[in-house]
């Protein structure tokens, strides 16, 4: 087969353009190569091949190089896939594709909502002598087509009549392929939509100009001429979406085991569905088993980033065979499903010991299942010390691996030997993983049926109490821990635990141990949640051991000389600055100093000085070189999956976070009673950017009902300055207020609009808990929360209150997200 590549793109000085071809098996397996193109004027670069076919199709991209090295990429979500045929050759006549403005409409997410994520992969039969379109337009409406039209006989003659229907892909490209017997280069030709009712909409711009004979210099025998034409030339719509957030353990049905598991999601997306809802989105969902106390019902302290929790599992569908046990356990989880609240500690004994039992009932036919050992093999690399790991914890009592004797280090072939040694014990911790897999697969597939996208939390932080700690501590900082600067949520900063990055590692190997994390989000959830996206830019980086963050430092930073500081006319004083941590003869300014003794015995004028020093460091120094670090990182991630991408921007953003977060195309988070902009008590809804998840307040904030009743000042001004209503405020928001509230955020311009069930449940007045404390699901300042916030009703009583939900259903269509 013979290839020959034509694209259009301006290099600079040492730059080359390259093209990455790969080849498809029958099985699976590629076969990867390089192709280099030549240029005579830096512009249009060209390159030919002969080449034998190494599988049944073949797929390519454009990269740009330097020096060997991959610079930049072209967007690929959308593959140029061709059947390999040694006996034709190929024309491609190609434009660089950068990420489209409507690069949304190609997640998953958008797929699962519209109904297309379930829509064969098309294909289109070759004449000997064929000229292929593509074009992109995934937004279109029930109905629509697209088609081509053209300037000769077989092109339609620019009559829409007989316009050339299109095929359409999963990609949300559409496909046309026709016989070149006969056509004249050069042609012209346009790409319409055709509506149900036959209504035709001509794409803008001038018209479309194949290439030249000359250019093409076609000849007798087999060839393929591939026009990609890139995205349709149409404005998009503005597509929205109306949610729910809720955490998973917080569920409740009638055959609950005392906790939200994977079988009530199915019920939950019953739900959402039926109240014109395309998205759930729920907290952490991974284990986080570590001594079987309370504090293990904190979901971002995770001891795996791959393996889920176990206390998830839905008993319902795990029967047990000895029926005499089986019905003891149900007595056991329904007691514990009747509580308020969740008792972590009483659930997850209960759970383990079932599963136990249904591991020796079963451990025979498990390690012959088929499915199983696909899983395990697949999945090894994380699965097998994560298995060892967790038999380790529970022989020695402790995930302290510092007190694991011979295995207190990770060993490849150590724990090898391990696993053979305990097959049947560490085998347990497998088959609990692969029957959740089944069962979370199983829920979200059942969600997309209904239309409705399962959206993930993607945790900042690992457990120092973890697999990825003990298995890859060289990706990590294990002496310095993450954490948050002093903010509204704790006035003395947060500090996580959690051991930060090693950057400069993970990039080493292209970020993979974040692509295969992805990787792993992706077989379940459509759209996820960067836990504090900041991190990325930079983080809080605060010296382990330390009881607050008040000692932290932006990491990476830009730390300043004794000079630099005394240049602002203000001479060095210790007690106001912090040593950097890797290079101790420069400083950070303490973050919370000013007010403090040491900053009020400065004299005015000193003050003034390190308030212009302070505000230089932290809100203008670092833009630039924060901006480079996130943009070395984030876009390993996003290309990682399909799924949406949405980042939790709160707290002391830096200005550069806005830019990278619009230019990668990530979804920022809107919430009125925290706006971005500066002296502003609450933002304007009408102002929330497109790309911007909307909501009323998250996990870490009270419900609209406590908020208002928090502060009577700030609920006053809300009251008549927002919502412009006159008079004095009530004491407790009714129904119809809460639902008026609930309508101003539906009709912001956000994409996404996802808001508590709690705060949804707050329309009606008969349905929604009387209690408002037990509604909180965490406070930042506690580090001992309890996270044990439930449903007080059953999803069953919410799919069958038709006032509700019928309410629901009409404020979601008049925002225009259904």
């Amino acid at each position: 087969m013979t290839l020959n590549f034509s694209i259009e793109y301006r290099t600079e000085w040492g730059q080359s353009v390259e093209v990455e071809l790969c080849f498809l098996s029958a099985e699976g397996k590629t076969h990867w190569q390089r192709i280099l193109l030549e240029t005579e004027d830096g512009l249009v670069w060209k390159g030919l091949c002969t080449l034998r076919a190494r599988g049944k199709q073949f797929r390519y991209t454009y990269i740009i190089t330097e020096e060997a090295a991959v610079s930049r990429r072209e967007w690929d979500v959308v593959p140029r896939l061709f059947p390999a045929d040694d006996a034709r050759t190929y024309f491609f006549v190609d434009h660089w594709r950068d990420v489209p403005k409507a690069s949304y409409c190609y997640t998953d997410a958008f797929k699962v909502a519209n109904g297309l994520d379930r829509m064969p992969s098309a294909s289109v039969a070759l004449f000997p002598r064929t000229f292929l379109f593509r074009i992109q337009a995934p937004w279109l409406e029930q109905g629509e087509r697209v088609a081509l039209i053209g300037d000769q006989p077989s092109l339609g003659n620019w009559d829409v009549e007989r316009a050339l229907p299109m095929i359409q892909s999963n990609h949300g490209e559409w496909l046309l392929s026709i016989s070149g017997d006969g056509l004249r280069l050069p042609f012209q030709y346009k790409y319409i939509i055709v509506g149900k009712d036959r209504s035709v909409k001509w794409e803008e711009g001038p018209n479309r100009l194949s290439p030249s004979a000359d250019q093409l210099l076609l000849a007798g025998g087999r060839w393929v001429v591939a026009l990609s034409d890139g995205v349709i030339r149409l404005e998009s719509p503005r597509w929205k979406v109306a949610g729910l957030v809720v955490p998973l353990f917080s569920l409740r049905s009638e055959g609950s085991q005392g906790v939200g598991d994977f079988g009530d999601l199915k019920e939950m997306a019953d739900w959402a569905a039926l109240a014109g809802m395309h998205a759930i989105q729920l907290l952490p969902i991974y284990d986080t088993t570590q001594g079987r106390s309370s504090t293990d019902s904190y979901p971002y302290n995770a001891i795996s980033v791959h393996a889920l929790h176990p206390i998830y599992a839905d008993l319902r569908q795990l029967p047990l065979q000895d029926k005499d046990k089986l019905a003891s356990f149900q007595k056991k989880w329904q007691k514990l499903n009747a509580l308020q609240a969740l008792d972590y500690v009483e659930v997850i004994k209960m759970k383990e010991e079932y599963l136990h039992l249904l591991y020796e009932e079963q451990e025979q036919n498990v390690s012959e299942n088929a499915g199983y050992q696909t899983f395990a093999e697949e999945n090894a690399e994380w699965l097998q010390p994560y298995c060892v790991f967790c038999h380790l914890r529970d022989t020695f009592g402790t995930p302290q691996f510092s007190k694991w004797k011979k295995l207190s280090t990770y060993n490849r072939s150590a724990v090898t030997k391990y696993i053979d040694s305990h097959s049947a014990e560490v085998g347990y911790y497998a088959f609990v993983q692969y029957l959740l897999h089944l069962q979370l697969s199983e829920a979200a597939d059942y969600a997309h049926r209904r239309r409705v996208f399962i959206k993930g939390d993607l945790p900042i932080g690992i457990s120092p109490c973890s697999v990825e700690a003990w298995h890859e501590p060289h990706l990590f900082n294990m002496d310095m821990v993450a954490g948050a600067p002093p903010d509204d949520f704790s006035r003395t900063g947060q500090n996580w635990g959690f051991p930060t990055y090693d950057w400069e590692r993970m990039a080493a190997d292209g970020y993979l141990w974040w692509k295969q994390r992805l990787g792993g989000m992706a077989q379940y959830f459509s759209a996820y949640r960067i836990d504090h996206i900041l991190g990325f830019f930079r983080i809080w980086s605060i010296p382990k051991g330390s009881e607050t963050a008040l000692l932290g430092q932006f990491s990476p930073a830009l730390p300043m000389s004794i000079g630099e500081i005394e240049s602002y006319g203000l001479p060095f004083y210790e007690d106001l600055f912090v040593p950097d941590a890797k290079q101790p003869n420069l400083y950070h300014p303490r973050i919370s100093v000013i007010g403090e003794d040491a900053w009020c015995r400065l004299p005015k004028f000193e003050q003034d000085a390190f308030i212009r020093l302070y505000e230089d460091f932290f809100f203008r120094r670092h833009n630039d070189f924060w901006a480079s670090q996130a943009m070395k990182k984030l876009p390993a991630l996003i290309e990682a999956s399909n799924m949406l991408v949405c980042g939790e921007d709160l707290g002391m953003v830096p200005a550069c976070v806005g830019p990278v977060m619009k230019q990668l195309g990530i979804l920022s988070l809107e919430i009125q009673a925290m706006p971005k902009a500066y002296g502003v008590t609450f933002a304007q809804l009408h102002e929330n950017p497109y790309r911007s998840v909307d909501t009323i307040f998250t996990h870490d904030m009270p419900t609209l009902r406590l908020w208002w009743k928090e502060n009577q000042e700030r609920t006053q001004s809300y009251y008549n300055n927002v919502l412009e209503h006159d008079g004095k405020a009530p004491e407790e928001p009714s129904g119809w207020l809460c639902e008026e509230i609930i309508a101003h955020h539906l009709n912001s311009p956000s994409m996404l609009c996802l808001i508590s069930l709690q705060d949804w449940l707050s329309i009606d007045e008969d349905l929604r808990n009387p209690n408002l404390e037990e509604e909180r699901i965490n406070v930042p300042a506690n580090p001992k929360n309890y996270w044990r916030y439930r449903m007080h009703l059953l999803i069953s009583k919410l799919l069958n209150a038709n006032v509700l939900n019928e309410r629901l259903k009409v404020l979601v269509e008049r925002s225009e997200r259904a």
